[in-house]
């Protein structure tokens, strides 16, 4: 890879001048601590390095600074006036003192983008330790380029990829575009050193409509119904088994290999619908069933039961409190519902589930494990909320949806969730549910009646206007 200065980083470099001034470059650590980054020279207290002359610029800090393990030395900077470098030869170097280094571009066609971004954050995963000093050593072979102004120094938690919005390109090493068997794909790769050692979560955006994404023990195909737009979506951490590298994805969408969050068992891992699907069950942090927030839609947590029996033992008798006709709004025992069936896969918003809960609690009803489960899930994660006056639920936002490992084949499982995702949609958007009762308003009178008696067949309350219009949108 060809760049067009060579720019040194040195961590443990002796600086002989006597020279010490704060720098007008700030330094943040992880969590957010400060330190003051010093110049060594007065043509270092700025930060802007003309990249037409042999310069070094050095800096350090009072104490050592202690970098937590899987981190990233982020060095945000701008660039102005490189029209010119066209005939330049093109290696910037950042080097830590112990072996390592890395390219900081200037020039960012490896990874498809043209033009100069009005500002870059670079971040480099590090080995090292500890870091004090810095040392920006600038190496030109004409005089006809710009200037490189440094703004800031920050210690940031690992991540890989790229990612560009108006203002910013996000950029790390080991990121490059290249073709892959007929098309353009975008590669992360870095050397096992610097491998994540916890679990990772992919974001991919700009994902085109018919793609794949290849990692190192398997491939996987992303098809979307739209094939002219293009795609946002989270890959979770548990869908890799191993350290997903090399990882391909076809096209030039921005990839970003991010840490996994530690969660509790009652925090979601964020996800795509489809992706949940295919999700190994064996990654599961629960044996019983795995508990997911839709990427775009994060109030919407998303339930996969491995059996039915889970799936009944949570939520059937909600379901009968929710939509059964002669049930709704009633608490029942087990052995006065055991013989009938629940459903395949449910819904519920957060009015109904504090309604649920509230009654629950008023009766003194002996909810079971999984139920009381199921609250405290809704509670951690603000869809029913506990009034402070009254101490009853009160609705906070969003819904749960949930299907189950035991239905087959996987085509029906995929049906039903794209079923309940807009289920789970209907709940959070006005504008959709006025559009469903304006088109159910529409439907040819024959067909409603036939969908009308399918529902009091499967037994849900047709009398319900919300639960009609919301069945029949989502059939």
């Amino acid at each position: 890879m060809r760049h067009i200065w060579l720019l040194v980083f040195s961590f443990s470099v002796f600086f002989a001048c006597s020279y010490k001034e704060a720098s007008a470059i700030s330094f943040s650590g992880s969590e957010g601590e400060t330190q003051i980054l010093y110049a060594r020279s007065q043509k270092a207290q700025e930060g802007k390095i003309p990249l037409g002359e042999n310069n070094t610029f050095e800096y350090e800090l009072d104490l050592p600074f202690e970098v937590p393990e899987e981190s990233s030395l982020v060095i945000d900077y701008r660039l102005s006036g490189l029209e010119p470098l066209a005939d330049n030869k093109a290696e910037c170097i950042v080097s830590f003192g112990n072996g390592e280094s890395y390219i900081l571009p200037i020039n960012f066609s490896f990874i498809g983008i043209e033009g100069i971004p009005p500002r870059i954050s670079y971040a480099m995963p590090l080995q090292a330790r500890l870091i004090q000093k810095i040392s920006i050593q600038n190496k030109a072979d004409n005089k006809k380029s710009g200037l490189l102004n440094l703004e800031r120094v920050s210690i940031v938690p690992k991540t890989l990829g790229w990612y560009k919005t108006d203002e910013l390109l996000y950029l790390t090493p080991f990121v490059y575009s290249h073709r892959y068997k007929d098309k353009q794909a975008l590669y992360i790769n870095p050397p096992p050193e610097y491998m994540n050692k916890g679990k990772i979560n992919l974001r991919i955006e700009g994902l085109a409509a018919d793609s794949s994404f290849i990692t190192a023990n398997k491939s996987y195909k992303y098809i979307a119904d739209n094939p002219v737009l293009e795609n946002n979506i989270v890959i979770p951490e548990n869908i890799f088994n191993s350290a997903p590298y090399p990882l391909i994805v076809e096209g030039r969408a921005a990839v970003m290999v991010v840490p996994a969050a530690k969660r509790t068992a009652y925090e979601p891992i964020p996800a795509d619908p489809g992706i949940i699907l295919v999700i190994p069950q064996s990654s599961w942090r629960n044996p019983r069933y795995e508990l997911y927030s839709w990427d775009i839609f994060p109030s919407i947590l998303i339930f996969d039961t491995a059996d039915y029996k889970i799936q009944d033992s949570m939520l059937k008798r909600l379901a009968f409190f929710a939509e059964k006709k002669g049930y709704r709004g009633k608490i029942v025992p087990d052995a006065e519902i055991e013989e009938q069936h629940g459903w395949n896969a449910h819904d519920y918003p957060a009015e109904t589930l504090a309604r649920f809960f509230n009654a629950a609690n008023k009766l003194d009803f002996p909810l079971n494990n999984d139920e009381r489960d199921l609250e405290k899930i809704l509670a951690t994660n603000g869809i029913i909320l506990k009034d402070d006056k009254t101490g009853a639920y009160i609705p906070g936002t969003g819904a749960i949806i949930s299907v189950s490992r035991e239905i087959s084949p996987i085509e029906l499982r995929q049906r039903l969730m794209v079923h309940e995702c807009f289920h789970g949609i209907f709940f959070l958007d006005k504008d959709f549910r006025t559009f469903s009762e304006q088109a159910l308003a529409r439907f040819d009178p024959a067909a409603r009646r036939f969908l009308q008696s399918y529902l009091e067949y499967s037994a849900y309350d047709t009398q319900d206007r919300f639960l009609f219009v919301n069945e029949f949108m989502a059939y």
